[in-house]
């Protein structure tokens, strides 16, 4: 891959990574009402934040994957790997 292309490609991949956090923020604001009355557990700070429970990264391919650990609502899972699939699969 050409350095042009590298710099393309990474262009690309800041933009969707800002595009998938500005969804996050939105989702956190849907589910505030939780995020505020949750004690986040490894750090004991309250409110919690959506922030704690995701990191991507991208693969050895160079495909930008998410993991999302353990602990909140079912639905708050399913919006965020739903507008990480939106953002990155698209």
């Amino acid at each position: 891959m050409s350095d042009i292309t590298k710099e393309l490609h990474q262009g690309a991949d800041e933009k969707k990574r800002l595009e998938f956090e500005e969804k996050l923020k939105q989702i956190a604001l849907k589910y505030d009402r939780w995020f505020s009355g949750h004690t986040n557990k490894d750090t004991g700070d309250k409110p919690d934040r959506i922030q704690n429970y995701f990191r991507y990264f991208q693969n050895h391919e160079g495909l930008t994957q998410l993991y999302i650990k353990d602990g909140m609502p079912i639905e708050v899972d399913l919006d965020c790997r739903e507008a990480f699939k939106a953002t990155f699969k698209a």
